[in-house]
């Protein structure tokens, strides 16, 4: 499972899947056999597409969490279970 912070990492690898896809030089069969697209056969395009999916995820579920929490605590009327939500929340919003 991805984590937040690597928001910047899923931009890096669609940057690079991009770029390999945009260079006619790959496009071009070598002396030697089949173009380095042909050989890539999608993959760096299906690994990308898959990490934007995980990440897409994970922001779905912190929000629900997130969603489920604020609703517990519009919900709760004891102060002792309403703290115990705030601090549930606070591990959501850090990460934890």
């Amino acid at each position: 499972m991805m984590n937040k912070e690597e928001d910047p990492n899923i931009i890096e690898l669609l940057k690079q899947a991009l770029l390999f896809y945009s260079n006619e030089s790959n496009y071009y069969t070598p002396s030697e056999g089949k173009s380095l697209v042909i050989m890539d056969n999608g993959h760096q395009a299906k690994f990308a597409l898959q990490k934007v999916d995980e990440f897409n995820e994970l922001i779905d579920n912190i929000n629900n969490d997130y969603d489920n929490l604020t609703n517990n605590i519009k919900t709760e009327e004891s102060p002792d279970n309403i703290l115990k939500i705030i601090d549930d929340l606070k591990n959501v919003e850090n990460g934890d």
